[in-house]
């Protein structure tokens, strides 16, 4: 159980001059934080938590809900305590009912009302006087046994239906007047009766009658639905909504109102819309169930902490749309983008004050010049060790500075970059900029990340970059056309140059060898690139929107301008679009079409591969190359938690147009597992499909393919 508790959430939530108070009167509400009630407080009130935890050590008069967080109860609640997701941990007392989804009920305190652990395990020690009570009656349903031989059951009593037949419940208990069984037959009757999760209570008593036992069982229905209503939904279909509820109208509730409200809530949760609260309405007379769904809209948003950097400019950058409902993983990822283009450190909560939902961003300003160590491994540089030093406040108008450097040990090669931008007009930017640089680079960053690159290098001794040196400087201007859309126009003066192996070192697979890194067409290049970005993925998890890049690049005199003469003399295309598609919950179906062409003669550094991580699953690695190529990959995934996964591609390279053929198209098939669709593990075992008996290859990727 965690053991996270923190400081006063109450500092967020309760007006100021309660702090000092032992007696607090209002509800609590927290997200994404833990609450604490100290020994000398009383609460005379509820508190809900959502991704925290709560400590009780004081008193509260109030009933406890807590979505995703432990609860840990040291002294005393009068009313109930509700968990999903979370344990309980009782030390103290609980007047009400304790409940769990899928936690644990443990301690050794005291629980007056009923227990009950969904998915879970119950070792709480009982009060002494109900394990005295339990402890009689063992004794004498024992002696009875022993007496008797087993229960001889005379007769039955049903009581409570309503709606469900009688035969149901007969036939689904399994022990029949005139029979004689044992307790154990009793206890699995019951529990089978519980199983059809029509009964929000299953009593059963036994009464000696004449030569045997009277068998009355005492049931509660769950309420009987006539009619079925959804409201507020506008993230979730309301047919995908009551597929997942599976209620059908005209019969009896299978499962209580409570656990589907709480499947509704995790089914938000789990998407990211942390506000979105789900409120059940019954009606008892006309049997209709209404499911009111607020989908969690924030109000405003309150920024703090900022001196330097205009509130204005803060604003202008977070892409946050109040209209929408509120999304922590569409919020982080634009705090990330905040971040990226301010010296900052930015922290998000959600509170509620005066029945207004606020999302208060809390700026810690960095200093004048930030800076951000970098380490990789790789077969040319051996070890790097680098620094990056950025400057923005210092300087005027918002000119922002870069500085990097680092050193390769094994290569023994120094490395430097020197960059300058202007911006003008945000948030639809137009910047100007250029580069100075040395640096050991590579064209194969979209096959996966540094980091996972470094581990490959450092622990399997396998390289998936081909490195050279480029030396020389560059000048651009980009516009930010909307906040989706990016045009960049650049030009580059290059000078580009092999480099070998310069080290066999590695943690595993110390006697092997690391390939060797190839050449490459050495020269200067001068060219010029327009590029066009177009990207509407919203959330870390990418789970629907487009993504689009495409890139034109020519060098030599393609473009009739002389001074792009070089070593150099070619004209060069690519296109990679990408489209992420939610059916429904917890399926997804993305695809990618990349191309590239180019009528000339293409340098090696600019050819195009295919084959192996990220192109063609199962193939050697880069086994296709040529000055043309097109690629399909799809994925399709399903599941919650953890995802199945099918992945299929499709592609091919030829040298020239004429030699397009699709005859020459390899493909490919893998399966595998995954995290959720926001999470980048995978893995992965795929199979070449142009010969028999190919070998299939294991990918562990904690980046996605695409």
């Amino acid at each position: 159980m965690a053991k996270k508790i923190l400081m006063l959430v109450i500092l967020f939530f309760i007006p100021s001059k309660m702090l000092h108070s032992r007696i607090i009167e209002e509800d609590i509400f927290s997200k994404g934080s833990d609450v604490y009630i100290a020994k000398e407080d009383t609460l005379k009130g509820d508190i809900k938590s959502v991704a925290g935890d709560i400590e009780i050590l004081g008193r509260v008069e109030g009933n406890i809900n807590s979505l995703g967080g432990d609860v840990v109860v040291k002294g005393i609640v009068t009313g109930s305590v509700k968990t999903m997701g979370g344990d309980l941990y009782v030390d103290g007392k609980i007047e009400g009912d304790a409940t769990t989804m899928g936690g644990n009920i443990t301690g050794s305190g005291e629980i007056r009302g009923k227990v009950e652990a969904k998915g879970g395990d119950i070792d709480i020690e009982l009060r002494e006087d109900i394990k005295e009570m339990k402890n009689e009656l063992f004794d004498m349903l024992k002696k009875l046994r022993i007496s008797l031989g087993g229960i001889k059951v005379v007769d039955i009593n049903i009581s409570g239906l309503v709606n469900i037949p009688q035969d149901m419940v007969s036939d689904t208990f399994g022990i029949k007047i005139g029979d004689e069984t044992e307790l154990e037959n009793l206890a699995r009757g019951v529990k089978n009766i519980e199983a059809l999760e029509y009964f929000s209570d299953v009593g059963v008593e036994l009464k000696l009658k004449g030569n045997g036992f009277l068998i009355e069982i005492g049931l509660k229905e769950n309420p009987y639905i006539e009619q079925l209503y959804i409201t507020g939904n506008t993230l979730f279909s309301t047919e995908e909504l009551l597929e997942k509820l599976e209620v059908n109208p005209g019969e009896v509730l299978k499962g209580s109102i409570k656990t589907k409200t709480d499947l509704l809530n995790s089914l938000y949760y789990e998407d990211g819309y942390e506000l979105a609260e789900v409120s059940p309405d019954y009606d008892a007379e006309l049997h209709i169930l209404t499911f009111n769904i607020d989908e969690g809209r924030i109000d405003r948003i309150e920024i703090e902490g900022n001196r330097r950097i205009s509130k204005e400019k803060l604003l202008e950058t977070l892409e946050i749309e109040m209209s929408l409902p509120y999304n922590a993983k569409s919020v982080k990822k634009e705090i990330g983008k905040l971040e990226d283009k301010f010296p900052i450190d930015a922290n998000t909560c959600v509170v509620e004050e005066k029945q207004e939902k606020i999302l208060k961003i809390s700026i810690r300003e960095e200093g004048p010049i930030e800076h951000d160590s970098n380490f990789r491994y790789n077969l040319v540089e051996g070890a790097y060790l680098g620094l990056t030093l950025t400057s923005r406040s210092f300087m005027p108008n918002d000119l922002i500075g870069r500085l990097s450097g680092g050193y390769g040990f094994a290569g023994k090669i120094w490395e430097y970059k020197l960059g300058l931008e202007k911006p003008f007009f945000s948030p639809h930017t137009l910047s100007f900029g250029g580069e100075y640089y040395k640096i050991v680079d590579t064209s194969d960053r979209e096959l996966l990340s540094e980091g996972e690159q470094t581990a490959a290098s450092l622990l399997l001794k396998c390289s998936y970059y081909d490195y050279y040196i480029r030396e020389g400087y560059s000048l651009f201007i980009s516009q930010r056309i909307t906040p989706s859309q990016k045009l960049k126009l650049e030009y580059r003066d290059d000078e580009y140059s092999s480099i070998s192996k310069s080290t066999d070192w590695s943690i595993f697979k110390q006697k092997d060898p690391f390939r060797e890194n190839p050449l490459v067409d050495e020269g200067r290049m001068k060219s010029i690139l327009l590029s066009y970005d177009y990207d509407t993925r919203k959330g870390s998890d990418f789970a629907s929107g487009w993504f689009v890049k495409g890139c034109a690049e020519f060098a030599g005199d393609k473009m009739g301008d002389s001074s792009l003469e070089g070593d150099f003399d070619f004209s060069r295309y690519t296109l990679d679009l990408r489209r992420y598609n939610k059916l429904s919950h917890g399926q997804f179906l993305d695809f990618r079409i990349m191309g590239g062409s180019s009528s000339d003669i293409l340098p090696v550094q600019k050819r195009f591969y295919l084959g192996d991580i990220s192109t063609l699953h199962g193939y050697d690695y880069k086994e296709f190359s040529g000055n043309l190529f097109a690629l399909s990959n799809v994925e399709y995934r399903i599941g919650e938690k953890w995802q199945g996964v099918f992945c299929w591609d499709i592609g091919g390279c030829w040298e020239t147009v004429d030699d397009f053929d699709t005859d020459d198209l390899e493909s490919s098939i893998g399966l595998g597992i995954a995290g959720n669709h926001g999470s980048d593990f995978s893995l992965t075992v795929a199979k070449r499909l142009d010969r028999e008996g190919a070998p299939v290859k294991v990918y562990l990727r904690f980046q996605r393919s695409f």
